[in-house]
């Protein structure tokens, strides 16, 4: 909403953009869903896997946004990019697992989807003896994900109210 005010340009412009997103998760990272219809989709990069793919990123139909509205989003958000990004490396410098996006349907929150869409991976962590890193924009999400081991490292306020949480589950 900070990004894309206009609810119908940003409906639009997020079904691609969330399309092209998880079909480059497939490609390239792990991507969960839960149930049938999906209530819920988590997207996380695996550990040392920070870099972009360039291939993966075509495979997808990123190139496409160049020729649509969302492209000013992209190159506003970049500010913000850059400053997420400084807190990841500052908070999770060590390999990691990183969650890069949890969406759950409307109409399944409080649900326990979001507990579906996190254990695999936090069990994997567990295992491997790996921390698990996130932002998040919605401080209605802190307390979930502090009940599942993460704690509260930062919180960056942007501007118009828009705040980011850093987020670090250390390793067990």
């Amino acid at each position: 909403m900070y990004f894309l005010p206009g609810k119908a340009k940003r409906e639009n412009a997020l079904k691609f953009f969330f399309k092209a997103t998880v079909k480059y998760s497939v490609i390239c990272d792990e991507c969960y869903g839960v149930s049938s219809p999906i209530e819920g989709v988590a997207i996380w990069n695996r550990p040392g896997r920070r870099k972009i793919s360039i291939l993966g990123l075509l495979r997808s139909g990123f190139e496409k946004l160049i020729f649509t509205p969302f492209v000013f989003t992209i190159i506003k958000s970049l500010r913000l990019f850059l400053k997420t990004e400084k807190m990841h490396k500052k908070y999770a410098p060590h390999p990691h697992y990183y969650l890069s996006l949890l969406a759950v349907h409307p109409n399944s929150h409080g649900k326990g989807v979001a507990g579906k869409l996190l254990r695999p991976i936090l069990k994997k962590s567990d295992r491997m003896n790996l921390g698990v890193y996130l932002e998040t924009s919605n401080p209605k999400n802190v307390p979930m994900y502090e009940h599942f081991g993460f704690q509260v490292m930062e919180e960056l306020k942007i501007q118009n109210g828009l705040r980011v949480w850093a987020l670090y589950r250390p390793k067990k």
